[in-house]
């Protein structure tokens, strides 16, 4: 791929994104977010479950959406805390997959398409899960994915990084039990490879 044509596909993708914006802030959000919203508001103001508020989901459901509640307690509409929740998750995560790519041998080309293609994907692709646990766990999934697989392969990325990355990251990749078999796989991968565990 010559610099001209990759020039034209950044061209292209930040074209595309501007529509995107302007969806996102038109889409009527399911109403799970705003309930957990509302259920980490609560939680924030110290009142006890049991008298304020019921939900039946893992108390990480609710922790994910601290952010977006003390937006909201700001005086932040909630329909613009989970917007504004998203688009720094997503510019987030992208930012930490491309500090990542840096130590990875691969071409230039192919890491703008790696970049630019989960970016497409957690945005552009995500409609109606936008803003929903299921969402946040995807924008997280790339950076986390990278952050393992450059432990593995002894990448000489900076260990600051990947402990801001699991530390912020594992609660998003953990909302649901069932996905603690992707850091699993990860881990069960390392020792096969390797014959000892090395968290981080």
């Amino acid at each position: 791929m010559s610099n001209q044509t990759l020039n034209i596909f950044i061209l292209l993708f930040v074209s595309l994104s501007v529509p995107w914006f302007y969806i996102l802030t038109q889409i009527v959000f399911d109403a799970d977010s705003v309930w957990l919203t509302i259920c980490a508001e609560h939680f924030l103001k110290g009142r006890a479950m049991a008298e304020y508020y019921f939900e039946t989901n893992p108390p990480m459901s609710i922790m994910m959406y601290v952010p977006t509640a003390l937006m909201s307690m700001a005086g932040i509409s909630r329909h613009l805390a989970v917007n504004l929740y998203v688009i720094g998750m997503v510019v987030f995560s992208a930012s930490l997959s491309i500090a990542y790519l840096r130590h990875w041998d691969v071409g230039r080309p192919l890491k703008i398409l790696l970049v630019t293609g989960f970016i497409v994907g957690v945005t552009l692709c995500a409609t109606f899960q936008m803003g929903q646990r299921d969402h946040f766990t995807a924008a997280a999934l790339l950076p986390f994915v990278l952050a393992q697989l450059s432990i593995t392969y002894k990448h000489p990325d900076s260990r600051t990084i990947r402990i801001i990355t699991f530390a912020l990251l594992c609660p998003f990749i953990l909302v649901k039990p069932h996905y603690g078999i992707i850091p699993v796989g990860f881990l069960i991968h390392r020792f096969w490879r390797e014959r000892r565990f090395s968290i981080i």
